[in-house]
């Protein structure tokens, strides 16, 4: 008998453990479970999604209907999203259906609160909130172009094989360059069918002058003069910005102007020409474009060997350019000044317009420049999963294996990484902004000074191209040994 009422009392023992780890009691009545979201539509952190789409998410049990309304199903961006909100008790699925398509490349927040409940009246044990980002229909407001680089070279200079070293002449970024690039249009002009600007085919017809007469010059430009019989008048013709000028480099070439003169036009000189962008940095300062290798920095206004290359029209794809930032105007010494009438960037504020906001701050620890399309670490300075690095600044190759280790870790879910060229890295520069020059409100963190490009330079393949993310200086008297930081990019959705 003792060792029945053993048996028996274990027995009692085991099955009232049971009862508590199921949730019921020894009453004979259980604790219903509270209700979870057993899946969303779309997933957390989805990226590409349709702007028509319709959110939904299906509960582990039926629901109250009367508990899912508006204000316990939202989404959430700035400002909020509207929508009808309905619940569907066949499926136990609840859906919002946005009053109108969604924006483009917009990260969304949807949320569902503890406020829901099931049908005996329990409630979610916490909000429920997930991610996603619309998708864009033209990819990107702009299409960054290839930078003309085919070649590649290790970090003796030696040219070399392209095949799997990361470098710009591999990955080749970008879309490609119509051929012919440029169309003499028997006028005295000559059309970029890259960008669609119409640049003066004399760009020597001024020669040098400081910044102010420069900005005049090209600002009076007109028919009749500079071998021009195109029917402009005064005002349509300006000096460039310094995006505008940028585009005319081809990192290939050992010396653009005489790549330049190649391509249909004349007297171009291997000398600096002036940009109508001010260098906020120091305001007595403004961009120029060397046209020799085609490094951008900036010169003092009352510089008197810079020369006038004046430029008409919009940029239209395939490679339209974009704004450069600048809003705000100066006179010579530095001084802000009203705009009007002074064919300065920031009175003209020529290129396509940057999305608001720009930067795209996703929840799996990268950033969508939304004016590109490219996607970029949020950490810029150098990541290290899996062991990558063990110092932020870098030479050259060690900068394009670092990237390759990126790659072989998946890192941030990913193995696409690339090192920017030149180009992709200027993109990101607010000229209006320094120490960064990075539009302000942007998202990314540990921004540092210099950082290397996958371009090198033709002019000295020992050199490589690195971009200031203080000022946007782009800079190819880099030798491959020094030390600059990295920061890894990589093709949107």
């Amino acid at each position: 008998m003792n060792k029945l009422n053993i048996r028996i009392g274990t027995l009692t023992l085991v099955f009232a453990l049971l009862l508590v780890a199921c949730g019921g009691s020894g009453g004979g009545t259980s604790t219903p479970l509270a209700p979870t979201v057993s899946s969303s539509s779309p997933a957390d952190n989805a990226a590409g999604v349709a702007t028509n789409t319709v959110i939904t998410a299906t509960f582990s049990k039926a629901m109250d209907a009367s508990t899912i309304t508006s204000s316990t199903f939202t989404l959430t961006i700035n400002p909020p999203g509207s929508g009808t909100v309905s619940y569907n008790s066949a499926t136990n699925t609840a859906s919002f259906t946005p009053d109108a398509d969604l924006e483009e490349i917009t990260l969304y927040t949807a949320t569902i609160t503890t406020g829901v409940s099931d049908l005996a009246g329990n409630t979610l044990a916490s909000d429920y909130v997930w991610h996603f980002t619309t998708e864009s229909s033209i990819g990107a407001a702009v299409q960054l172009p290839e930078t003309g680089q085919v070649t590649c070279y290790d970090e003796s200079g030696t040219t070399i094989t392209c095949t799997d070293t990361g470098q710009d002449g591999d990955t080749l970024s970008g879309i490609s360059w119509p051929m012919p690039r440029f169309t003499d249009n028997g006028d005295g002009t000559v059309t970029d069918t890259l960008t669609g600007l119409t640049w003066l085919k004399n760009a020597d017809c001024f020669g040098g002058n400081i910044w102010t007469l420069a900005l005049s010059d090209a600002n009076s430009l007109a028919s009749g003069s500079c071998g021009l019989s195109d029917g402009s008048k005064a005002g349509d013709w300006r000096l460039p910005n310094i995006n505008e000028l940028e585009s005319l480099v081809n990192t290939e070439e050992v010396n653009n102007a005489t790549w330049l003169v190649g391509q249909g036009f004349t007297d171009v000189q291997d000398v600096t020409y002036w940009s109508s962008t001010t260098y906020t940095i120091d305001t007595s300062a403004a961009w120029r474009a060397d046209m020799d290798d085609g490094h951008i920095a900036a010169g003092d206004k009352g510089c008197g060997i810079c020369n006038v290359w004046p430029v008409r029209a919009k940029s239209t794809p395939p490679a339209q350019l974009w704004k450069t930032g600048q809003t705000s105007c100066y006179n010579e010494p530095g001084f802000t000044i009203s705009c009007t009438g002074t064919g300065q960037d920031g009175e003209i504020q020529t290129g396509v317009a940057w999305p608001s906001p720009r930067f795209l701050d996703n929840p799996d620890g990268t950033v969508t420049d939304k004016l590109t399309g490219l996607v970029w670490t949020g950490d810029a300075n150098a990541p290290d999963p899996g062991g990558c690095t063990s110092d932020k600044l870098m030479l050259w190759q060690d900068a394009l294996n670092y990237v390759v280790c990126l790659n072989n870790n998946t890192y941030l879910g990913y193995d696409d990484w690339r090192l920017p060229n030149r180009k992709e890295l200027h993109s990101l520069t607010d000229f209006s902004q320094s120490g960064p020059a990075l539009q302000s409100g942007h998202p990314f963190t540990n921004v540092q000074s210099h950082y290397w490009s996958s371009s090198t330079s033709s002019s000295s393949t020992t050199d490589a191209w690195y971009v200031s993310m203080t000022s946007g200086y782009i800079i190819a008297d880099e030798p491959k040994s020094n030390f600059n930081s990295v920061w890894a990019v990589r093709a949107g959705q």
